[in-house]
């Protein structure tokens, strides 16, 4: 008891001992995790030696042609057009996705159309300047690299932007973002 005394209810003075205190427990803490997870990880590779994967083996996107495309026979692939998978590889799938929060930094119209404006912070002497793309840009590149390669997938959190970008549209290009849509 004298020492828990000690430690956490002395004087105003010994808020020093107890910072030191709480920056011991969490260096103790740390390395206690780093040597659970070290166990961990010696004890999965042991099991999974025979597993490794070489990069030969790594299959891109990009290097699959079109016709490798299999329907799945599970009903959370979008609309049925999921890579086949390989068991003998790791399979990865990165899907490119924008978040963009309305009204947190601008309006929906900033975001939309694009802005720049100011933190005011200074950097370097200068105002600091937070340049975001615009909605409209990130949608029209986004369109031409789904076009150049039918296997990328894209996704956008919020459909606000999806709605005013839809509705400024001519029915030509639409045509061709609901052949996007509809190959998946």
């Amino acid at each position: 008891m004298h020492t828990f005394h000690r430690l956490f209810v002395r004087s105003t003075r010994s808020a020093k001992y107890r910072k030191q205190l709480v920056t011991l427990i969490t260096i103790v803490s740390f390395f206690g995790f780093f040597l659970y997870i070290r166990e961990e990880y010696n004890a999965q590779k042991e099991n999974n030696e025979e597993n490794i994967i070489s990069k030969n083996n790594v299959v891109l996107p990009e290097d699959k042609q079109p016709n490798q495309i299999m329907s799945s026979k599970s009903k959370n692939c979008a609309y049925q057009n999921c890579p086949k998978l390989r068991e003998d590889v790791i399979n990865v799938h990165v899907i490119c996705h924008t978040h963009l929060d309305p009204g947190w930094l601008n309006s929906v119209d900033g975001y939309f159309f694009g802005i720049q404006h100011n933190l005011n912070q200074q950097k370097e002497g200068q105002a600091y300047r937070h340049v975001m793309p615009s909605v409209l840009t990130i949608f029209n590149n986004v369109v031409s690299a789904l076009l150049e390669n039918a296997q990328r997938r894209f996704v956008m959190v919020e459909m606000s932007f999806i709605w005013r970008w839809w509705k400024r549209l001519d029915e030509d290009y639409k045509k061709i973002i609901r052949k996007l849509f509809n190959d998946g």
